[in-house]
């Protein structure tokens, strides 16, 4: 049996006990009882964080027939009904409630931004891969655009020179783009005829 499944059990048992406890506690309004289900509860809280258990109750949700909400409810009824417990004992039992469901919600808290973190890691890693992916794909594309171009395709040499007009991918070179462009221009490339004539009015 690994670690997990160990610690899955031992918080299984203590879920057990504490349910128990709980039904004997609303049963006769027997605050000691409650208390104790709380213990465990906390108990499984503490000691086996990374349990489903401890997941559930860290996030307000029921397992099986009780939750931390539904144990406060209990006791707070239990410490209304209840003549032999004294008013300080009766706000211990809620201070304890309190710093639990406080503790409660800042390890919610803290397992949200640590989530939210990893997503924002993983999004940022996705970004950076797509634009590396680009980058590739644009140098790849300009450099057949230039061996084409060599070739005489009007097309890629209209390509290379609006590159070179606009900086795109490539340091702006107003020689390097004129090049290209007349060389398409004197295959009749209406819009490197375009950008020759912007060029040179520059």
């Amino acid at each position: 049996m690994s670690q997990f499944e160990e610690d899955a059990a031992s918080a299984n048992k203590l879920l057990v006990e504490a349910s128990g406890l709980m039904r004997s506690g609303e049963t006769h309004r027997d605050v000691n009882s409650l208390k104790q289900a709380l213990t465990k509860l906390e108990m499984i809280i503490e000691l086996y964080p990374s349990t489903d258990l401890a997941a559930k109750l860290i996030t307000g949700q029921e397992t099986g027939n009780i939750s931390l909400k539904k144990l406060d409810r209990a006791i707070a009824a239990a410490t209304q009904d209840s003549p032999t417990i004294s008013m300080k004992e009766a706000g211990r039992v809620v201070g304890k409630m309190k710093k639990i469901f406080n503790d409660v919600a800042a390890k919610s808290a803290a397992k949200d931004a640590e989530y939210k973190r990893k997503e924002l890691m993983q999004e940022a890693a996705r970004k950076a891969k797509e634009e590396a992916e680009r980058k590739a794909l644009e140098r790849a594309n300009f450099q057949q655009a230039l061996e084409d171009a060599e070739h005489g395709p009007a097309e890629s040499q209209y390509f290379l020179g609006y590159k070179y007009h606009y900086g795109d991918g490539v340091p702006r070179d107003k020689a390097k783009a004129i090049k290209w462009y007349k060389k398409a221009a004197e295959q009749g490339h209406n819009r490197a005829m375009r950008g020759l004539k912007e060029l040179r009015a520059e």
